[in-house]
């Protein structure tokens, strides 16, 4: 169960990609690596209203961040959100904060990936 309200990925989602949503679903995943749990939670599935290339954008949350994610290939599920997500994150070679994205400065050290 994700710990922020719904309002809460509804504005994030209208915030990341300019659109609103509705909630539509909800998915467990539980997503495996080399036989280890690398991720497990909750999805949450939102339809997008007027979205130009995604029907759909999928949402959860750790820590109270949001991630949300476009149903665009490749991803086709919320398995598959979850993993584009980890494929996408990034580590601070300076202190090892996670950082979602190159070429943004790490929120802990300020240093520039």
């Amino acid at each position: 169960m994700n710990e922020l309200r719904i309002d809460q990925f509804r504005e994030v989602i209208r915030k990341t990609h300019n659109v609103d949503s509705k909630l539509t679903g909800r998915a467990h995943v539980r997503d495996t690596f080399s036989g280890r749990v690398v991720w497990e939670g909750e999805v949450l599935i939102f339809d997008l209203y007027s979205h130009p290339t995604a029907p759909k954008c999928y949402a959860w949350s750790v820590e109270g961040r949001v991630t949300a994610v476009l149903h665009e290939s490749p991803v086709d599920s919320p398995q598959a959100a979850v993993r584009a997500a980890i494929a996408a994150e990034h580590r601070c070679p300076n202190c090892g904060t996670r950082v979602l994205t190159k070429d943004h400065a790490c929120p802990n050290c300020g240093r520039v990936l």
